[in-house]
């Protein structure tokens, strides 16, 4: 009997350690499975650096129980460090690339002349990638992202086509309606004159015919930028086009860059209509997505490839009285952001990261060190070492930016913008972000001098 009891004691015993391993497990794999891929060496894979147009967080599937609009994508993201905590810098195309590429902050470090639409490309970090032997590869249909602006520095080989705000598309004039009354677009009457067509069937197409002709002695650093979903929201292939209401009744004013839905007389037909038309070139993007992974497959090349898929802003329907994106409300700045790393099982990871934290994070994982300058760290450094949980977003054509914050661990983002009580944030933000980029290095590209005259010409 006593034996009896001792068995049942040890065994209840064992119950609980196991128990209380497992939500130890649940709770903290994140942290140990950072720990384990920082300590593991990936320093010979290639890097394919896949990034949609205006994708928000909310529309991928992966993690999701209903039909979804990303199968290609989510089968991706279930190999993949699946960060749930993504934030972009910016709602803006151009300011959210500028940061990628340089990892330090664009209004700033003055990576990116909004005067002349250039690109410092001499800060592109894609330069310390063909130091180390990176051969490195773009497809990047956007007419803000040409090589002629400088994006394309470093590229061996960058195909740049811009894209048509208004094309042929599906056959169908409800669809033409709806796409060529809302293109929220400042440049749309020059672009709209002088284009060529690059759609998501043929960006993957561009990115085969790249990886064939690639020289086989280096890795590669590829960047394929898909234009989907981006507006005007209308799919070229029609099966992937979810039609909404017959009468549709938007109107569309070519004034507003930023559309609110007051002034644009928007229904919420309306915007179940666009919204509708949206998810229409998300389910077409994800299919060619699809047909490169599958590509990746077949050759061998996944095996060998670190593939990140991130957007560079979301887009809003409705939060916040907003049609659109360039702005720093949440709906544009949480974006969906995947690291497959081959050999290395998927999970979920709650850590609050920045596409600003992208470059330092290929470093770190390929063992490469560099001197130059970054605002950014790996993603996988120990939760409580990083240097920051606060990040900033830019809305460069409003002059707005936003606070970003996780308050011990919390993972609820809270985005303020330009208000007379957010101006102290913004310049203790500065001040500290200066502070430790400057103890990084013993040299700096701006001066405090010229720092302060950037911050008084916004406001300050």
């Amino acid at each position: 009997m006593e034996k009896g009891r001792t068995v049942s004691a040890i065994f209840l015993l064992l119950i609980i350690f196991l128990s209380a391993s497992a939500v130890l497990t649940h709770e903290e794999k994140w942290e140990i499975r950072d720990q384990e891929i920082r300590n593991t060496d990936f320093d010979d894979l290639n890097i394919l650096f896949i990034t949609s147009e205006a994708l928000r967080r909310d529309k991928v599937g992966y993690g999701k129980d209903d039909t979804t609009l990303t199968p290609n994508i989510d089968e991706l993201a279930e190999e993949s460090i699946r960060f749930n905590n993504a934030v972009s810098p910016s709602g803006s195309t151009i300011a959210t690339f500028s940061t990628v590429f340089t990892s330090r902050y664009n209004f700033v470090d003055n990576v990116y002349d909004y005067g002349t639409h250039y690109f410092n490309h001499n800060l592109s970090l894609v330069s310390k990638l063909v130091e180390e032997n990176y051969e490195g590869l773009g497809v990047v249909p956007h007419p803000l992202l040409l090589e002629k602006r400088g994006f394309g520095g470093h590229f061996e080989e960058y195909i740049d086509r811009p894209f048509p705000r208004i094309r042929e598309g599906v056959d169908d004039e409800h669809v033409k309606k709806i796409a060529e009354k809302y293109v929220f677009f400042p440049e749309y009457d020059v672009i709209k004159e002088n284009f060529t067509e690059m759609t998501a069937d043929q960006v993957t197409e561009n990115a085969k015919y790249l990886l064939e002709k690639r020289s086989e002695e280096n890795n590669f650093f590829m960047w394929l930028h898909y234009f989907e979903p981006h507006n005007p929201y209308m799919p070229p292939e029609k099966e992937f086009v979810d039609h909404g209401t017959e009468d549709f009744n938007g109107s569309y004013s070519e004034e507003e860059y930023v559309a609110f839905i007051n002034e644009m007389n928007l229904s919420e037909r309306d915007i179940h209509e666009l919204e509708s038309l949206y998810d229409s070139e998300i389910r077409y993007m994800d299919y060619y997505i699809g047909e490169l992974l599958d590509y990746l497959n077949e050759e061998g090349l996944k095996e060998d490839t670190l593939i990140v898929f991130s957007s560079d802003h979301g887009e809003c329907f409705g939060e916040g009285q907003i049609v659109g994106h360039s702005n720093i409300h949440d709906c544009s700045v949480e974006i969906p952001l995947t690291i497959y790393i081959p050999g290395e099982e998927g999970y979920d990871s709650p850590k609050p990261v920045s596409l600003i934290d992208l470059f330092p994070t290929f470093f770190d994982l390929l063992d490469i060190q560099t001197e130059q300058q970054l605002r950014g760290e790996s993603m996988f450094k120990d939760f409580d070492d990083r240097r920051s949980f606060r990040y900033l977003s830019e809305d460069p054509q409003r002059r707005t930016f936003g606070i970003s914050e996780w308050h011990q661990k919390n993972e609820r983002i809270i985005l303020d913008r330009e208000t007379d009580s957010s101006k102290e944030e913004i310049k203790e933000f500065i001040r500290d972000t200066r502070k430790e980029y400057t103890n990084k290095s013993t040299t700096t590209d701006v001066t405090n001098e010229e720092i302060q005259k950037r911050m008084e010409d916004i406001g300050y």
